[in-house]
């Protein structure tokens, strides 16, 4: 997955972008990727299925406080901020499954593979 981080305004910390998987040929990862901007600026991508729940139905989503994102099923947060995807209620024994995400500074496209 390739996208422009100005496109998607994934530039500053804290920001994050989801993929909407509306089209077939975009059925990125399991429950859909996440990819987010870390607090010293390097970049990180996730897999959106709750690993808690093992369901690509069951997704996190972002809270109201940048780079933590919940399971609404299991109530698991996760805190991408240091880009590894952290459980922090401890209800969850595993991080979100992560991605590699690299940044191609020529045309500032972030790069997203397994």
């Amino acid at each position: 997955m390739e996208r422009d981080i100005y496109a998607i305004n994934l530039v500053s910390p804290g920001s994050s972008y989801i993929t909407d998987n509306k089209i077939a040929t975009e059925a990125y990862g399991y429950g859909g990727i996440l990819i987010a901007c870390t607090w010293d600026g390097q970049y990180c991508a996730f897999d959106l299925a709750c690993p808690v729940e093992a369901d690509r139905n069951i997704k996190v989503s972002k809270t109201d406080q940048d780079l933590i994102f919940k399971c609404e099923t299991c109530g698991e947060e996760y805190d991408l901020g240091f880009g590894d995807g952290t459980p922090t209620k401890n209800i969850s024994k595993e991080a979100l499954k992560p991605y590699s995400a690299n940044l191609n500074a020529s045309n500032n496209h972030i790069i997203v593979t397994r």
